[in-house]
């Protein structure tokens, strides 16, 4: 499968389907929406993905089509090994190659619900606060060192009082994480309040085969069969 390919089975969302191929009817009509020159059929992109060259036109079509550079399609037209091309993800991204694969691994509804975090519900705002956190917490012991070496030789500068005191008071402190917490939590209630998310997996239920009967009345106990088994135990006892 070369990056022609690729690029057609990965990308198309359909009916709040994840990772749906397009299909090459449907690649046809978009490459020819953005071509600049002689308009393409089927036959054309199946050669393409058979190994022939695309000409230039055809070429930037792919690349406005699938929103990625030209660059990138012609540094990826043979064929790599999955170690490879996690490897040249990871580089791109800066991740390490183990998250990158615990992200590929994903099933297709968690990345569904990741996507949405990440891209609708800026859920990248809270790395600011995070970072934050992660400072704070290496500087209070710093600067409380700080303070405690320099007031022995000069009794304290004033700043470094307001510094220490600061940094290490538990309301700071408290304001950090709750300052995260709050972040991550209206994230996690925008995801579950997502109407196409709700609507998609709503439709998965309906078809599940474990179906959720409400317990009628006639299922729960009675009060009085509960006092009277009582009362027997406590007059057997």
């Amino acid at each position: 499968m070369n990056i022609y390919e690729k690029l057609r089975r990965s990308q198309h969302k359909n009916n709040n389907e994840m990772e749906k191929e397009m299909t090459v009817a449907e690649l046809v009509k978009k490459l020819n929406q953005k071509i600049d020159g002689k308009k393409l059929d089927r036959n054309v992109i199946n050669r393409i993905e058979a190994g022939q060259e695309p000409n230039l036109a055809q070429l930037v079509a792919y690349s406005k089509v699938f929103n990625v550079s030209t660059d990138y399609i012609l540094n990826n037209i043979s064929p790599k090994s999955d170690t490879e091309t996690i490897k040249s993800i990871a580089d791109y991204l800066g991740l390490s190659d183990a998250t990158i694969e615990e992200i590929a691994e994903l099933k297709p509804d968690y990345k569904m619900i990741f996507d949405k975090m990440i891209s609708k519900y800026c859920f990248l705002l809270i790395l600011s606060e995070i970072r934050n956190l992660l400072g704070y917490n290496y500087l209070r012991p710093h600067l409380t060192l700080q303070f405690d070496e320099k007031r022995k030789w000069l009794d304290g500068a004033e700043i470094d009082q307001v510094l220490n005191n600061a940094v290490n008071d538990n309301a700071v402190s408290v304001f950090f994480n709750e300052a995260v917490n709050k972040r991550i939590e209206q994230i996690v209630e925008n995801v579950m309040n997502d109407k196409e998310l709700q609507e998609y997996f709503g439709e998965l239920d309906k078809h599940s085969k474990i179906q959720t009967v409400p317990l009628s009345a006639e299922f729960l106990p009675k009060l009085g069969t509960l006092k009277k088994k009582g009362s027997d135990e406590n007059e057997t006892t």
